[in-house]
């Protein structure tokens, strides 16, 4: 799979650029602040329909306009197809092949791309909410029905947590909240079980990455850590029941506080290498090398359930990561995966593969024939 063209209009600092990309390596040159992250960003969003930077739209608006376009040529082993997605007067239009569709859903999983940035490199140390948001963001992006279900859990889980504070503070009506607890149950008990089916697909495969970049032979894990107290082999209707059970335990303290505490919006995942929590006892290097894994054994899990390989977008990464790092992830680079990387340094120069360069200064985009 790769992404041919691509037109941009008034997508935060881009302003009518239109870039021809090509196959292999595609490397986008130039200093902080002109746009590289912008250019990704905006192949994302052809991907995606959405940021993986910001949820509010209005943020990816060129400064003094009230709207952006952006467009691209995709060619599959299979089709060749337009993508284009534009957001004016507060609305979103996605079309294909300039048919509009209806939902952000029926775009999922017609143009794929794996995206790692910096802020990636802080999964393992970092928030439960960074780590649950690669997860519904690589999980929505392959399966286009968990970002469907996704959707309805959260708007289930704002109405459900605006009738708690309402009865918290009232004092009666606990029985309104009966038939939002089983919404809630019924959507939040497949998120959770997508989830742990999807760590478990990319379990062996990551494993194996990690060994083969850090020469450790200490077994590397990922496990899904539920809020709900049950065995992860349990089916959606085992996670749902389980979940309408808690809900009704822990009625009085969510009334409390106004807030549902406990469901897939609460969960996290724990990065184990040996029989050690990374987090807590791993050294830079080894959580570092753990994330490269993640994304190299999800860039292969996506390539084995399409049947093509999927479009590697890389944000700067190179600058965070050391010599044996770096070599690991440039060796996937290359043959039949199309590549866009951005950097503001030389870190290119032991790469046996031919790369196409691309310079971004001020948000103006240019190919540059040259070579550092």
């Amino acid at each position: 799979m790769q992404l041919k063209r691509i037109y941009v209009d008034n997508f935060r600092n881009l302003c009518r650029e239109e870039i021809q990309l090509n196959p292999g390596i595609n490397i986008v040159l130039g200093k902080n602040a002109q746009g590289k992250t912008n250019f990704l960003e905006a192949v994302y969003i052809l991907a995606a329909a959405n940021s993986p930077r910001t949820n509010i739209e209005q943020e990816m608006v060129a400064w003094k306009n009230d709207y952006y376009f952006v467009k691209g040529e995709v060619e599959s082993q299979d089709d060749s197809f337009s993508i284009s997605v534009g957001y004016t007067q507060g609305k979103k239009r996605i079309r294909v092949n300039e048919s509009p569709l209806e939902r952000v859903k029926d775009l999922l999983g017609r143009f794929i791309v794996i995206f790692f940035g910096p802020e990636d490199l802080q999964l393992i140390k970092g928030s439960p909410q960074l780590r649950r948001q690669f997860l519904d963001r690589e999980i929505s992006l392959i399966y286009p029905l968990y970002y469907e279900n996704l959707q309805r859990y959260r708007t289930v889980l704002g109405q459900r947590n605006n009738l708690l504070k309402e009865i918290g503070e009232k004092g009666t009506g606990e029985s309104q909240l009966e038939p939002w607890d089983e919404q809630l149950a019924d959507s939040g008990g497949e998120l959770v079980s997508r989830r742990i089916r999807f760590l478990k697909e990319l379990r062996e495969k990551i494993n194996s990455k990690y060994t083969e970049i850090s020469g450790e032979n200490l077994e590397f894990k990922v496990e899904y850590e539920a809020s709900l107290a049950l065995d992860k082999n349990s089916s959606s209707q085992d996670w749902k029941r389980a979940f309408i059970d808690a809900l009704k335990r822990r009625r009085k303290e969510e009334l409390i506080r106004g807030v549902t505490i406990i469901g897939p919006h609460r969960d996290d995942i724990s990065f184990q290498l040996g029989d050690r929590e990374l987090k807590n006892y791993g050294s830079q290097g080894q959580q570092r090398t753990a994330v490269l894994a993640l994304k190299i054994g999800e860039l292969e899990f996506m390539a084995q359930v399409r049947g093509e390989q999927p479009v590697l977008l890389l944000d700067d990464v190179f600058s965070e990561l050391d010599g044996t790092r770096q070599k690991a992830l440039l060796d996937l680079i290359g043959g039949n995966i199309q590549s866009i990387i951005t950097t503001t340094d030389n870190n290119f120069q032991e790469i046996n593969k031919p790369c196409h360069y691309f310079t971004v200064d001020k948000g103006k985009i240019n190919r540059w024939e040259g070579r550092i």
